[in-house]
C-alpha cells in the first residue's frame, strides 16, 4: 500500500514539475484511484506543498533559462536604445529621441526586472 502512496506521489511531483494544471492533475489523480474530486485536490496539494523544494529543483532549469535569457534581452535592448543618444551627445548634437526608442528601453527595464524577480523566486524556493 506505501509502495502506491509512493508511486503517487511521484506522479504527483513529475506532473507539477511539468508545470501541468493542478485542476488537470487532481482530474488524473481521480481517475486514477477511484478517490472523488475533493479528496483527490487535498492530496495534490498535500504532496506539493510536502515536496515544494523537490518541485522548485525539478523546475529550476527551465525558469533559471528563461530569467537569465529576460536579463539578457533587456539589456541589450537598453544598448540597442542608448547607442544613438550617447553617440550623439559624444560629437556635441543634440539628439530627440524617438517615441520607439522609449518604448525599447522601458521594455528592456521590463525585462530586466522581470528575469530578476523570476531567478529571486527560483532561488528563494529552494529555502522556503
Amino acid at each position: 500500500m506505501e509502495h502506491q502512496e509512493d508511486e503517487l506521489a511521484e506522479f504527483i511531483v513529475k506532473q507539477i514539475s511539468k508545470h501541468r494544471r493542478r485542476s488537470d492533475i487532481v482530474f488524473d489523480v481521480s481517475e486514477m484511484t477511484g478517490m472523488d474530486y475533493r479528496e483527490a485536490q487535498k492530496l495534490v496539494y498535500q504532496v506539493a506543498y510536502e515536496q515544494r523544494k523537490s518541485i522548485a529543483a525539478r523546475q529550476s532549469p527551465v525558469l533559471v533559462f528563461f530569467g537569465v535569457v529576460f536579463i539578457v534581452g533587456g539589456i541589450l535592448l537598453l544598448v540597442y536604445a542608448l547607442i544613438p543618444p550617447l553617440v550623439a551627445l559624444s560629437n556635441g548634437e543634440a539628439y530627440i529621441p524617438a517615441v520607439s526608442s522609449i518604448y525599447l528601453i522601458g521594455f528592456g527595464i521590463t525585462l530586466i526586472v522581470g528575469g530578476i524577480a523570476g531567478l529571486w523566486q527560483t532561488i528563494r524556493g529552494f529555502f522556503d
